[in-house]
C-alpha cells in the first residue's frame, strides 16, 4: 500500500472510530462507568476541597478534574476525558507505528480495536491516557538522534507515572529494553531521570505511611496481585523489577 493510501485509510478510520466513541459516550443521559468510577469523582471533589494526595492513585486525572469540573459538570468530566484519551491513543499509536516502520494497517486496525472501544464504554479507565504516554515514549526512543528525543522521553515516563502507573512501569520496562537492544546509553539515562522525577509522589506516599508495595500500587488486589508471604514483608524482587528501568540495566 503506497503511503498515502495508507495515511487515507487511517485518517478514515480514525474518524470513523472517534465518532463511534463520541456516540457511546455522549448519546446517553447522565454518566455510566465501571466499578472504580465512584471513588474517582469523589477523589475529584476532595482534590477540590482540599488540594493534595488523598490517594495511591496517580493524581493526574483528579487534579485535571477538581479545575474543570466547575466548567464542565462531574458527569460530564470522565466522558470527555475518556473521548480524549481515546483519542490520544489512536494517534499515539499512529505516531509509534511510523518510528517502527510498521505498515500504515496496523494503525488503522488498531483505531478500531474491541479493546479501545472497552476502554472508552467502560469509565473512568484512566490507563487508556497513560498508556497514550507510554506509546509516545516509544515512538521518541524509536525516532532516535532528534533534539527533543531524550527530554520527551524522560517528561513521558514521569508523566505517565503521575497519570498511570502501570502505563509507567511498562514504559520503563519496555523502553530499557528497546534503549538495550539499541546500545542507547543516552535512552537509558533518560528512562532513569524521568523515573527519578517521579520519585517525590512515593516518597509523599511513604511518608504518610503507605509500604512500596502499596505507593506503586502492587498491594493484594491491585495491578500486581502478591503471591501469599509473610506478614510485614515486601515483594522485593518484582518491585526492583518493575519500578523503573535503572535495575533493568
Amino acid at each position: 500500500m503506497n503511503v498515502r493510501g495508507g495515511a487515507s485509510l487511517f485518517h478514515w478510520t480514525a474518524g470513523a472510530a472517534l465518532g463511534l466513541h463520541a456516540a457511546l459516550l455522549l448519546g446517553t443521559d447522565g454518566v455510566h462507568g465501571g466499578g472504580d468510577l465512584k471513588p474517582h469523582l469523589r477523589l475529584i471533589q476532595r482534590m477540590a476541597e482540599d488540594p493534595g494526595i488523598h490517594s495511591v492513585y496517580p493524581p493526574a486525572y483528579h487534579a485535571i478534574g477538581a479545575l474543570v469540573v466547575p466548567f464542565s459538570g462531574l458527569a460530564a468530566f470522565p466522558e470527555w476525558f475518556a473521548f480524549a484519551s481515546a483519542a490520544g491513543l489512536i494517534f499515539a499509536f499512529r505516531a509509534f507505528q511510523r518510528a517502527a516502520g510498521l505498515p500504515d494497517a496496523c494503525s488503522a486496525l488498531f483505531a478500531v480495536s474491541p479493546y479501545l472501544f472497552a476502554l472508552t464504554r467502560c469509565l473512568p479507565k484512566i490507563e487508556a491516557a497513560g498508556y497514550a504516554i507510554a506509546l509516545c515514549g516509544f515512538a521518541l526512543l524509536l525516532a532516535r538522534r532528534r533534539p527533543l528525543t531524550y527530554p520527551g522521553v524522560a517528561l513521558c515516563v514521569t508523566a505517565a507515572f503521575l497519570v498511570h502507573t502501570a502505563a509507567a512501569l511498562f514504559l520503563g520496562l519496555v523502553g530499557g529494553v528497546i534503549a538495550c537492544a539499541q546500545r542507547d546509553r543516552r535512552a537509558l539515562l533518560a528512562l532513569g531521570i524521568g523515573t527519578l522525577l517521579a520519585t517525590p509522589l512515593f516518597a509523599r506516599h511513604l511518608a504518610d505511611g503507605c509500604t512500596l508495595a502499596q505507593a506503586l500500587l502492587f498491594s493484594r488486589d491491585d495491578y500486581l496481585r502478591a503471591a501469599p508471604r509473610a506478614p510485614g514483608t515486601e515483594p522485593w524482587f518484582r518491585i526492583l523489577l518493575l519500578a523503573g528501568p535503572a535495575t533493568l540495566v
